[in-house]
């Protein structure tokens, strides 16, 4: 049985940076002075740095409301989730999903407009598995919980 290998492998990294920032112009750019160019050699790559440095500027396009790139950008990752290696998915959620998140903008939001359902469900997984999957529950609802079981509590004396 033949097995297609994927086309987006971590061995690999440009071809998965060249889909990153294919279709945008103001990403595409900021790629090729910062990032691609900081190299004098590239075999010298680091390529969880370089996906951060992606991070931390779509995070200040964020703050700018800046967005315009942003659908396309997302739907970019949302392809290479659905054709890549282990290596390539752990790039993306460790090196550019956490780079989003550990800024102090509301990721528990701010880019859910953006997110394709594969790349929800590891952003959401990140959230789960650094803060548990109480954040899912309104505050409503978690404040009916913590009341019920001071309740409970307080008949158990």
């Amino acid at each position: 049985m033949n097995s297609k290998e994927p086309e987006y492998q971590y061995k690999n990294p440009e071809k998965i940076f060249q889909k990153l920032i294919d279709g945008t112009v103001n990403i595409r750019q900021f790629y090729y002075k910062k990032v691609f160019h900081s190299y004098d050699n590239q075999e010298d790559r680091i390529s969880y740095i370089d996906i951060a440095d992606l991070g931390d500027l779509i995070v200040k396009k964020l703050r700018k409301n800046n967005t315009s790139e942003f659908k396309q950008f997302f739907n970019n990752i949302e392809s290479i989730f659905i054709d890549c290696d282990k290596e390539t998915s752990n790039l993306l959620v460790a090196g550019l999903f956490e780079s989003l998140q550990k800024s102090d903008i509301d990721y528990y939001n701010s880019f859910n407009q953006w997110l394709k359902p594969n790349s929800k469900t590891k952003w959401d997984r990140i959230i789960d598995f650094w803060e548990g999957k109480d954040w899912r529950t309104t505050k409503e609802e978690r404040e009916s919980r913590k009341n019920e079981m001071n309740k409970i509590l307080k008949n158990r004396k």
